[in-house]
């Protein structure tokens, strides 16, 4: 099963009350609902490829209106060997379409909740959602008209959820790739296991690929540290065996001189921390960087 999927089943399980009930129908249907005449009776059709979500649906239908208990599935094989499910109602669907507003562009929530299940609603007959363990974070909602959309953003931008839009065979999709944004949306559905789930994968997801990039940039400090200290043993080597330009140096550089050659693995901060162990005089990074400049400037003008 899919993360989205696994989502989708989890918000399927959830009460409603009848106002939020009412939300979620609404977005849903318009979002999903092809009508059709059949034997000259006007039908609604919805299609989808969970009968669990068209199952939740009927029963949002039958908890709040006395729709025709006459129902059917009928399989339509998709591409990737998915089936593709069609849900046919009928029976006092006027007053459905009238209560639930579904062919108008207003749209409004008696409660703070009814929004939460309007964008339930919308991820149930529209909405994916990349598995957390996926390289990339991805959560989209198809929409099938602007009012749905303008909708949407709006809902979205109350929460301080920023979405990108982009426009497909007629299609709005809404798409969201913050992955902060993405547990934000799971929890705002009510989605509570989905999200603590997403976050527990990302959590240890994250971790693990800062830890691989400490781990990269540690090597990749220690090949620098080996390369510099090479190339100071190169002239310290070659001022040793010269012994006069070797005892033109002061004291401290003669130390610092000696201690590199004993140990060519160690940083400047290491040679600080070594040097002071050594002869307890405390030098500094900056002092050991400027014997290693002198040093440099006589090797090169030596071989000029």
């Amino acid at each position: 099963m899919t993360f989205s999927k696994e989502v989708k089943e989890e918000i399927s399980l959830l009460d409603f009350p009848n106002h939020c009930a009412k939300s979620l129908l609404s977005s849903y249907l318009k979002n999903s609902l092809e009508i059709s005449i059949i034997d000259g009776e006007i039908k609604w059709e919805i299609l989808s490829q969970s009968p669990f979500i068209l199952r939740f649906i009927y029963k949002l239908l039958m908890q709040l209106y006395d729709v025709d208990k006459e129902f059917l599935f009928s399989e339509k094989k998709m591409p990737k060997n998915s089936t593709l499910y069609k849900m046919i109602i009928k029976g006092n669907l006027n007053k459905i379409e009238k209560d639930l507003k579904l062919f108008g562009n207003e749209v409004s929530f008696k409660k703070n909740c009814c929004s939460r299940a309007y964008v339930a609603g919308l991820f149930l007959s529209g909405g994916s959602v990349n598995s957390p363990n996926s390289k990339t974070y991805h959560m989209e909602f198809k929409l099938k008209n602007i009012e749905l959309k303008d909708t949407l953003e709006k809902i979205f931008k109350s929460i301080n959820i920023d979405s990108k839009l982009l426009i497909r065979k007629d299609k709005y999709i809404l798409y969201i790739k913050k992955s902060s944004f993405i547990s934000d949306i799971l929890k705002f559905m009510s989605a509570q296991n989905s999200m603590f789930k997403y976050e527990d994968k990302r959590i240890s997801k994250d971790f693990s690929n800062q830890l691989h990039r400490l781990n990269n940039l540690d090597i990749s400090n220690l090949k620098k540290t080996v390369n510099a200290a090479n190339d100071q043993i190169t002239c310290i080597s070659w001022i040793i065996d010269n012994k006069k330009e070797f005892e033109k140096l002061s004291e401290k550089e003669r130390n610092f001189c000696n201690l590199r050659m004993e140990n060519n693995d160690l940083s400047l901060k290491e040679i600080s921390e070594e040097y002071y162990r050594k002869y307890k005089v405390k030098i500094s990074k900056g002092s050991i960087f400027h014997y290693i400049k002198k040093i440099k400037n006589i090797y090169e003008n030596r071989i000029s």
